[in-house]
């Protein structure tokens, strides 16, 4: 396994593993990991078109973004982490972060990794002050990882998302980043 950012060339593995990572969604034992019905089709290439022109924007454009992700051996995304902005000139100093892996590599290290990497890039940016995520409730894995790099609770949105019939309550983390 290896650690890549994201451009353009590899955009359409990326979209591949969006596709199985969001099929994994309806099966997970401690409930859904994003916000999307895995039922619903997934659009990889709207997803495709809509990065290719992030990729290619300025930091400074309200509508980038900036991708990474983690690779089989056999060149195969299994794993992803983005920072994107809010797309608005007033919020140009903070991002949002997703990411997201594939089951088969969760729990080994790979997702700290990734938010090193996004983290660091973030860091780098004299613009970017703060980085903001959500997170289910139920996902404590994933806001144990999050509170580590130093990301604290700023809300709970309750019932955010009825997934499959459930109600799943978010929460908001931000992080600041800045000098």
């Amino acid at each position: 396994m290896s650690l890549h950012v994201i451009d353009a060339e590899r955009l359409p593995v990326v979209a591949a593993h969006m596709v199985r990572n969001m099929r994994e969604n309806d099966d997970e034992p401690q409930g859904p990991f994003a916000p999307y019905d895995p039922h619903d089709p997934y659009d990889a290439a709207e997803a495709l078109e809509k990065w290719q022109k992030k990729l290619t924007l300025p930091v400074t454009d309200p509508n980038f973004g900036r991708m990474w992700g983690v690779f089989d051996d056999d060149g195969i995304c299994r794993g992803h982490c983005d920072v994107r902005a809010q797309g608005l000139a007033t919020m140009g100093h903070r991002v949002e972060l997703g990411i997201g892996l594939e089951r088969g590599v969760r729990g080994q290290g790979w997702g700290r990794k990734l938010m090193d990497l996004c983290l660091d890039f973030c860091r780098a940016e004299d613009r970017i002050r703060w980085v903001d995520l959500g997170v289910f409730a139920h996902n404590t894995g994933a806001r144990h990882l999050y509170e580590q790099l130093g990301f604290e609770t700023v809300g709970v949105v309750k019932e955010r998302f009825i997934i499959g019939g459930r109600p799943v309550d978010d929460v908001t983390m931000t992080l600041f980043v800045g000098a």
